[in-house]
């Protein structure tokens, strides 16, 4: 392969891992969602590989709110701002004090009040007008196998994963209600739908 991949990071779904165990082999460019990269980048887009990792909507939602409710990790420092590579998580504040629940419905209610991009939609890394606009899709829940598979599609050689960023312990089924369970089931339904996630809850 001439050119490096590009490779599409959508938060919470082991992006920084790739980045620091991938990092001399891909073109990374932050959060940047493939529709805004097409506009900006046209010639790019048309001439590289793509790539991109998805995450079950509920577990993925589940580490959003773990992750901005940490003091502090390696991208933001909520107790001393200046100390964090992008200062305090933008949904520190409002995070910090409201229990999972009322994460989901300020979320369901009012999307804009909270703005870390790990809420988007992940379909928004992948697809152009419904149209699949990367070149492969690697599942974060068979990430290992699949990294192998690219590796090899690169012709690189295999890396053995090591998580990065980590925010969340634990079953993220235990996070939910019936009621939540559902309330992120409406919100991601397209992404649910495009990914084949199944209905799993225990």
């Amino acid at each position: 392969m001439e050119q490096k991949p590009i490779f599409f990071h959508n938060p919470k779904a082991a992006g920084t891992t790739i980045n620091k165990m991938l990092g001399d082999h891909i073109l990374k460019y932050g959060h940047i969602v493939v529709h805004n990269f097409k506009q900006v980048s046209p010639g790019l887009f048309r001439d590289c590989f793509k790539f991109v990792i998805v995450r079950n909507p509920w577990d993925r939602f589940v580490s959003t709110y773990t992750y901005a409710k940490q003091e502090n990790n390696i991208y933001h420092d909520n107790i001393n701002p200046k100390k964090g590579m992008f200062g305090k998580h933008p949904d520190y504040d409002i995070v910090s004090k409201i229990n999972f629940e009322e994460y989901v419905q300020l979320f369901l209610n009012n999307q804009k009040k909270l703005e870390h991009q790990g809420l988007r939609e992940q379909h928004l890394y992948t697809h152009i007008h419904d149209e699949l606009a990367v070149d492969i899709i690697l599942e974060y829940e068979n990430l290992q196998n699949d990294v192998n598979t690219f590796c090899d599609l690169l012709i690189i050689k295999r890396v053995e994963l090591t998580q990065h960023n980590v925010s969340r312990k634990g079953d993220y089924h235990e996070y939910y209600t019936k009621e939540s369970w559902n309330a992120v089931k409406k919100i991601y339904a397209k992404d649910i739908e495009l990914f084949g996630y199944e209905d799993d809850r225990l």
